[in-house]
């Protein structure tokens, strides 16, 4: 027999009768089965056990006990209760065969656990009245269960359902003896239901594993339909032109103009200062000079003789000069004219460098200002002293300038880079460095042995229009090119411009072909499969191989919409 809708109530293991006949009767359903815990109190008296039944019975509905407790299991047999240890297991009535099971670790006492009257009237008063709807329920609630009336009936009822049975003699204590029931397969029992309950957490399984099946085919499709994407490349043979023209760039002009070749610029100026480590290398004597005085004599004529100064008069290597004008009067004569009996004239004169080295001691100079014949004597030369110092030379200068340049050259072209025009590009070899005033501390020849040299520079480099010499690049080529050929790459990418006399020189390589309309395969590989879209595209004139990625790789046909479909022509690499 066909199982039918069943509700599952699940009982606390504190859970008092009153919330579980509260429960049933909340019921909707022709079969409930009660789910309780093994250490329920609830199950384990058989007066709550025995208004489960009557409540049960009383609203219609088919009870079912799912527990693995031996003394509910034993209670509910003596009941007729069916029985069953786990959902979806088969349910039937137990076989009592004596005393109820015992365990050690079981707490119930049948003998001390029968209620009084009066405990039993307060059970039946907390009873919601949807739980005991019916006068025999409440009798049966109100009457101690051990105390024969000897009159048939009830205290507070008339008279007693004759479906009911009498249950006033049946006592915990002293259950009746039964006859041994036993277990059998699931049957029909008063409401013509099936007593096997449903396995939900199977039920539950098949719904999570039919909703994850759909969900992943759903998934499928999105990826197919909204995601994949497509990358086609389509080498083409193509032949080779040159496509090499001379330009000028003018900065000045406010358009361009391709008739004449001239391309619109513009000038990039930047100053700044760099700055450069200086180390000393020059060597200085910073000593003092001697000096004294020198006595001239004239012995060669009667005339007198000036001498400017800085006359140089000289002891061996050691040179001195006059430090003024001086005039050495003319000779005297005796004895026929063969004794010198002249006048002297006395000169300062100090050394022509520093050092101790030319503190003499009085003697004979020499002059190339005056002949033999003149008479010179010199005092003592002192004063002189001798201090080599580091001081800056103009090499040390030099190199330290050329490395500002070096070091700034690639900070400057950035700054002036971040000058250019939107839609211009540079021309490296335009990049110009103009140096200025050149600063050095400490200055040149003074003292020291590191310094910093600054230099004011100044820096330019050419712009052009990138759109109008792309422009006049495709004007050029179409003049070059076949009329009926298309280009397949116009060379832009790898063209190079070089300085000429005239401006400059644009070069590149273009490739041109057979006639492949793009937008056309486009649409008609559209949704095809992978396979026949590249015969398809392969079949093609002026086709020499074709490559295509797909997105995700395990999709097997190109994407539905042809906005997912990236093509590209490039050319066949030769060989």
């Amino acid at each position: 027999m066909a199982t039918t809708k069943q509700d599952i109530i699940y009982l606390e293991a504190d859970e008092d009768i009153t919330s579980a006949i509260d429960k049933l009767n909340k019921s909707h359903a022709p079969s409930v089965a009660i789910v309780a815990p093994k250490r329920s109190t609830l199950i384990q008296s058989l007066i709550n056990l025995r208004l489960l039944k009557k409540a049960s019975d009383d609203a219609g509905r088919f009870l079912v006990l799912v527990t693995g407790d031996r003394t509910a299991t034993h209670l509910a047999g003596r009941l007729g209760i069916d029985v069953a240890t786990t959902l979806g297991g088969k349910a039937g009535v137990p076989t009592i065969v004596g005393e109820a099971p015992r365990d050690e670790t079981e707490v119930i006492d049948e003998d001390a656990a029968e209620p009084t009257a009066a405990e039993v009237a307060a059970m039946s008063a907390a009873i919601p009245a949807a739980a005991v709807a019916t006068p025999s329920l409440r009798a049966l609630a109100a009457v101690p269960l051990d105390e024969p009336t000897g009159t048939g009936e009830l205290d507070g009822v008339d008279e007693e359902p004759e479906d009911e049975p009498d249950i006033r003699s049946t006592s915990l204590a002293t259950p009746d003896p039964v006859k041994p029931m036993p277990v059998v397969a699931p049957k029909p029992l008063g409401h013509g239901l099936s007593t096997r309950v449903p396995n939900f957490s199977t039920m539950q399984k098949r719904l999570l594993w039919g909703g994850g099946i759909l969900a992943a085919i759903l998934l499928i499709w999105v990826v197919n339909v909204w995601v994949a994407h497509a990358n086609v490349r389509i080498y083409a043979r193509g032949d080779a032109i040159q496509n090499d023209f001379a330009f000028t760039i003018d900065p000045v002009a406010k358009a361009s103009d391709p008739a004449r070749s001239v391309i619109v610029g513009q000038l990039i100026t930047t100053s700044r200062d760099a700055t450069a480590t200086l180390t000393a290398t020059g060597q200085k004597d910073a000593g003092t000079k001697a000096s004294g005085t020198v006595s001239v004599k004239n012995c060669e004529d009667t005339s007198s003789h000036n001498l400017p100064v800085g006359t140089q008069f000289k002891n061996g290597d050691k040179v001195f000069s006059s430090t003024g004008a001086a005039t050495v009067p003319g000779g005297a004569f005796s004895g026929g004219g063969t004794v010198c009996t002249s006048g002297t004239v006395v000169i300062a004169v100090i050394a022509s460098a520093n050092g101790d080295g030319y503190n003499l001691a009085a003697g004979t100079y020499t002059s190339p200002a005056l002949t033999a014949n003149y008479k010179v004597n010199g005092s003592q030369m002192a004063g002189g002293t001798t201090k080599n110092i580091t001081v800056v030379a103009q090499t040390d200068i030099d190199k330290a300038k050329a490395d500002a340049l070096a070091k700034d050259r690639d900070a400057a072209k950035t700054e002036a880079l971040a000058k250019t025009a939107a839609g211009y590009a540079t021309i490296d070899s335009t990049f110009v460095q103009t140096p200025g005033e050149v600063t050095a501390s400490p200055a040149l020849d003074a003292e020291g042995s590191t310094g910093t040299v600054t230099v004011h520079m100044t820096y330019t480099i050419l712009a052009y229009n990138k759109a109008d010499l792309a422009s006049l690049a495709t004007t050029t080529l179409a003049k070059k090119a076949p009329a009926d050929a298309q280009v397949y790459d116009d060379g832009a990418a790898d063209s190079k411009l070089t300085t000429i006399t005239a401006g400059y020189q644009y070069s590149a390589q273009a490739y041109v072909g057979t006639r492949i309309d793009t937008d056309k395969i486009t649409k008609a590989i559209t949704g095809k499969r992978y396979g026949d879209a590249i015969d398809y595209m392969n079949k093609l004139p002026g086709v020499e191989k074709v490559e295509v990625d797909l997105t995700p790789r395990w999709i097997t046909s190109l994407p539905v919409f042809g906005s997912h479909i990236n093509l590209t022509l490039k050319v066949a690499p030769k060989g």
